[in-house]
């Protein structure tokens, strides 16, 4: 803007002229921001956040909230400018007071926040108030737009639930909240999986022709259809939906991988394998097409041909449990037993299949551990014999014992004849029978051809582990309501107790913790993850000496085998003893073992520190800002303000490069050592929680905590804010009860 021009422009342009040229503090600047309020403080903090200005800009969004603590959009936009700053904390406040009382749109704003932070009791919160303030006689044809927002609300709220396992809570939501959004699509397709998860077929296909029928015949419609359909056993009418997306000649990738799966469930090797290559046409890198191809190799007795490419796919994702079962395959046809056992385990580790269960137990008779297998089995379907089980194998016998029987009715006989021979082709059958599923939805082909969805699985595993991981959004009271019912019905099994003790141990709940641990032992003693429990309840204790020798103990137990948590408590033990290059050592390992162990990652940052590799400590902490944005923020503050601005506020170290080496070290030990204690217990991969000092339980987002704060789009948000106040500033008003000059 000209010289003159400037001098006869109103006062909002002479300032928007001002903070474009960067002149925050002349006297016509202040003066300017005076006059024109607190929409003028916001406009400010966004010009500093441009010019990497962000301590000055946080302290311009909080002088505007004070200035006018009434105006709601005023406060909408600053908890975007906080959470832009890394204020998480501060940012989630300002949106939850926006959204009082029960404005739908506001809560929206919020519950977003809130969900992408994994702060998700707060955005529960949020999106239950909403609906218990909402009458269904407000929402008719004059609030339409009212009516879509809430349905948008009841849709977030049912998702958050399904999404953490809580599948009875959110048919309890469902029944209670349906009548605030008949029409809604969205709803239509979330009553169909929570119908599905409660075991309700015939009301889940309901719901989905429902929402087919609402949405049309698109490929997004079959494609959401299918899956489902899948797992009430419609197979034909999922089939089908596949199809009729690749047939439309869009969304070809995850329909090709489907028929592909589905191909290699009916055991037709031919068509996987030309729908494996017709993914990896379209991306030659393709996951699920190599991995096709491998499946079809080792079907076909090609064993050592298909270990190279599981491998590659493994190094690309380390997390891919079907690739682990068909390496552990691979594995079990070339006589290599401790490999397939290993891979086996993986696969359990991040899902359960049948086929996982099958060949896991026929390693170990390949292994020579016969009477181990058996007392594995024996124990599920005998009474009265081997009442405590043995063996390193003991937990895969809930997993499939089910679905072994649906198969073979003669499978009990054979069970309890124990005889070892006679197993090994029970299970040989049963994996013939699968056919090429490796996935949790298990299936198998009957004598006349046709496919067919086994049981459920009943597993103790799998059912405590879903109880376990309902604390994302269940309270802790809840959750142990879920594990007494667990216990009460699976009094045999370890595992509800193993994972209610976990649960303990995440809360801070520490004495019973042991309790649950301790008689998780006593039922079992081979309970693996029960002595690493123990182990890290010796190192809250102060003990690391103990925590060795119960990691030591533990490991004898389960015939000298090691799983990857006994690198992390091994490891922080010798790290709090001092013993750092030991420590060192095995925290290393632990990362590269499961690199989502975010407590393996905070010990070795600590070790860095310790013995001054700084570089390394510091790459580690870049590491943690990226993947826990929100809990790193949350340490920050809990620290104080210098800990905040230095870690916060200034974000040039976590930049790509880096622009300056960043907090110095003696801020990096504070914020890890003060982290591992507001993680309390939980020393989890999969689910990582943490307690802010407000006693708020918040968990770090999925998946495999690489799931970061949404910052990548900072740019256009702040350049979209930027005109927002703009032309605030020129309209002259930015919200109700807050004018600005014009």
């Amino acid at each position: 803007m000209a010289a003159g021009e400037l001098a006869s422009a109103g006062p909002a342009r002479r300032l928007i002229a001002c903070f474009a040229a960067g002149d925050f503090g002349s006297d016509e600047s202040r003066r300017l921001t005076t006059e024109l309020g607190p929409a003028s403080l916001l406009l400010r903090a966004v010009a500093r956040i441009q010019r990497e200005l962000r301590g000055e800009a946080w302290d311009d969004v909080r002088r505007a909230i004070e200035a006018a603590p009434e105006a709601r959009l005023l406060r909408i936009v600053a908890a975007r400018l906080l959470y832009l700053l890394g204020d998480y904390g501060g940012a989630l406040r300002e949106a939850t007071a926006a959204a009082q009382p029960g404005v739908a749109a506001a809560t929206l704003v919020a519950y977003k926040q809130a969900h992408a932070l994994g702060w998700h009791h707060q955005a529960r919160a949020l999106l239950e108030d909403l609906l218990r303030r909402t009458p269904p006689a407000a929402l008719g044809e004059p609030n339409r737009d009212q009516a879509r927002l809430v349905g948008e609300a009841l849709a977030h709220l049912l998702g958050l639930h399904l999404n953490a396992r809580c599948d009875a809570a959110a048919a309890v939501l469902l029944e209670r909240y349906r009548s605030l959004a008949p029409a809604s699509l969205s709803l239509h397709w979330l009553a169909a999986r929570v119908h599905e998860r409660c075991g309700d077929p015939h009301q889940a296909l309901a719901a989905v022709h429902r929402a087919l029928a609402a949405e049309g015949a698109t490929p997004s419609a079959w494609l959401q259809a299918a899956p489902i359909l899948l797992q009430i056993g419609e197979i034909d009418e999922a089939v089908a939906a596949y199809e009729a997306v690749l047939a439309s000649g869009t969304a070809a990738p995850p329909a090709l991988e489907a028929l592909g799966q589905l191909s290699l469930w009916r055991g037709d090797t031919e068509r996987a394998l030309d729908y494996g290559r017709r993914l990896c046409g379209l991306d030659h890198t393709s996951t699920a097409g190599r991995r096709i191809g491998a499946a079809v190799q080792v079907l076909r007795g090609d064993c050592a041909a298909a270990l190279p490419v599981l491998d590659a796919i493994l190094r690309d994702d380390p997390h891919d449990a079907e690739a682990y079962l068909w390496r552990a395959e691979a594995h079990l046809r070339l006589h290599r037993t401790h490999a397939a056992i290993a891979d086996a385990q993986r696969s359990l580790g991040y899902a359960h299949s049948f086929a996982a269960g099958v060949i896991h137990l026929l390693a170990g008779f390949l292994g020579r551990r016969w009477r181990l297998v058996l007392d594995a089995l024996v124990r599920t379907v005998v009474p009265g014999r081997s009442p405590y089980g043995r063996g390193a194998l003991v937990h895969a016998r809930q997993e499939f014992v089910a679905e072994l029987t649906a198969m073979f009715p003669e499978a009990q006989t054979i069970l309890a004849d124990d005889r070892p021979l006679a197993l090994v082709s029970l299970l040989e059958r049963s994996l013939q029978a699968v056919r090429g599923n490796r996935t949790p939805l298990s299936t198998c082909v009957r004598d006349d051809g046709t496919l067919v969805v086994l049981p459920r699985s009943t597993s103790a595993r799998v059912a405590s582990r879903h109880a376990l991981e309902s604390i994302k959004v269940a309270s802790p009271e809840e959750a142990l309501r879920r594990f007494d019912e667990l216990v009460a019905r699976l009094p045999r099994s370890p595992m509800p107790l193993v994972h209610r003790g976990e649960l303990h141990l995440w809360l801070g709940r520490y004495a019973e913790a042991r309790v649950d641990l301790d008689a998780a032992i006593a039922l079992q003693r081979r309970t693996r993850w029960a002595w690493y429990g123990l182990a890290c309840l010796d190192l809250i204790a102060g003990d690391p000496e103990r925590a060795l020798a119960t990691c030591a103990t533990g490991i004898r137990v389960m015939n000298n085998t090691e799983a990857p948590p006994a690198f992390l408590y091994r490891g922080e033990a010798f790290r709090v003893l001092g013993r750092l290059d030991e420590a060192r050592v095995q925290l290393a390992r632990s990362c590269e073992l499961n690199p989502a162990r975010l407590s393996s990652w905070i010990n070795l940052g600590l070790v860095h520190g310790a013995t001054g590799h700084l570089e390394a400590q510091r790459n580690i902490f870049r590491r943690f800002a990226r993947v826990a944005p929100s809990l790193l923020s949350e340490a920050a503050v809990e620290l104080g303000a210098d800990v905040f601005e230095a870690v916060v506020l200034d974000a040039g170290w976590r930049a790509e490069p880096a622009t300056h080496d960043g907090p110095a070290s003696a801020i990096i030990d504070r914020i890890l050592q003060h982290v591992l204690i507001m993680m309390r217990g939980n020393r989890s991969s999969s689910c990582i929680t943490y307690f802010t000092r407000a006693g708020d339980l918040h968990h770090v987002p999925q998946p495999a905590v690489e799931k970061h704060v949404d910052s990548d789009a900072e740019g256009w948000r702040l350049d979209d804010i930027h005109r927002l106040l703009m032309r605030a500033l020129l309209r002259g008003e930015m919200d109700d009860g807050m004018r600005v000059g014009r």
